[in-house]
């Protein structure tokens, strides 16, 4: 039992420690100008102009940005697309993943070089839908 209660406390420890661990990873952070949406550094200096209809978080080298037209794409931390805005609707990265949605409604999964690693089943969403707040149909 005492072995126990030190693997917990010892996990426990570990939890609280990272959760402290101070990120310095995040360099630009999404700021509204008017209309538009530009970044700053940490020091509050303009990185990046405000041009974009909406911008969010950089995740893993990318920030996912809505252009003026309305479209979703990434731009990298010196504020030049990666990926041009193509898409009705797009998720930030993660784990090298971002889910956009096309045009014509598709749900397509690409990763960091715009490469489709995989296409939804868009009937699978739409049954989803049909769903009530319980999760019952």
């Amino acid at each position: 039992m005492r072995t126990i209660s030190i693997v917990f406390l010892a996990s426990v420890t570990l939890l609280f420690a990272s959760c402290n661990k101070k990120d310095d990873s995040i360099k630009l952070f999404p700021i509204q100008a008017g209309e538009k949406w530009g970044y700053v550094d940490n020091k509050g200096q303009y990185a990046i102009n405000a041009q974009f209809k909406d911008a969010y978080n950089f995740s893993e080298g990318l920030a996912l940005v809505q252009s003026t037209d309305g479209k979703y794409g990434y731009i990298g931390e010196d504020g030049k697309y990666v990926i041009n805005p193509i898409y009705k609707n797009a998720t930030g990265f993660s784990e090298g993943l971002a889910c956009v949605v096309m045009e014509n409604g598709k749900l397509q999964f690409i990763d960091k070089d715009n490469k489709i690693l995989f296409t939804a089943d868009q009937q699978i969403f739409a049954e989803d839908s049909k769903k009530d707040e319980r999760g019952l149909r």
